[in-house]
């Protein structure tokens, strides 16, 4: 049987990250089954004006050590961590398989793509794409406008930065699509990009991300008074 080295320790790996390293990322209990995060959800994101996505899969908070090999595959050129992230996503959504008709990786703009050397989120899908044998979707699927980095910003102000920049020039009508990035944040990136694959014709669009960062109070979503959602209990 081929034996490969776990990313994190070098040990013996079966596929990616070996079971004792896979342990030391914390898990989201008792996630949302729409917003992902953890329940209860002081006010779900679903509640905000513009969230287009019917459901969001991300098993995993963002926080060390999985922030580190996020952050290596992301920024640090450590491309072959975007396989084994993809392996620890891909259990949770086995049970999705048939809910699904493709995957479409978040675009990167090109002048980004070039400075990276790769996607990222194509990099986590391709190997989502083979674990869960439907197609990977690309082609006609852009990014156009090379929107500010987001880290540090608003809820509100990420929606701004990413609001129309994405383009879909390709037919998909009818089709169940998954939207795949690396980590979601307040959910504005994935929104962005589904607004535009449902004005394509897409029949829905669900999420799916290796960690969900922990529910945000910023100064667009603290609310005077902490309501449960229904779909968040």
């Amino acid at each position: 049987m081929f034996v490969e080295s776990c990313p994190a320790c070098g040990g013996p790996s079966r596929r990616g990250f070996c079971a004792v390293c896979a342990h030391e990322f914390a898990r989201v209990r008792r996630p949302c089954s729409r917003c992902g995060l953890a329940t209860p959800v002081a006010r779900c994101p679903l509640q905000r004006a513009g969230w287009s996505v019917a459901a969001v899969v991300a098993p995993f908070h963002y926080a060390p050590p999985l922030e580190h090999y996020v952050h290596a595959l992301k920024y640090r050129g450590v491309r072959s961590l975007g396989r084994a992230l993809a392996l620890l996503l891909a259990p949770a959504l086995t049970a999705l398989r048939g809910d699904i008709d493709a995957l479409v990786p978040v675009p990167l703009h090109r002048t980004r793509r070039c400075e990276r050397g790769y996607n990222q989120a194509r990099e986590i899908c391709r190997t989502l794409a083979r674990e869960l044998r439907v197609p990977l979707l690309e082609r006609g699927i852009v990014r156009r406008i090379a929107s500010a980095a987001q880290t540090g910003q608003s809820a509100r102000q990420r929606r701004a930065s990413v609001a129309r920049v994405f383009a879909v020039s390709r037919d998909v009508r009818g089709q169940r699509i998954a939207i795949v990035d690396d980590v979601v944040t307040t959910g504005a990136t994935i929104n962005a990009l589904a607004v535009e694959l449902l004005a394509a014709g897409a029949r829905s669009c669900l999420a799916f991300a290796v960690a969900r960062t922990a529910e945000r109070h910023d100064d667009e979503s603290r609310p005077e008074r902490v309501v449960e959602h229904d779909s968040c209990e």
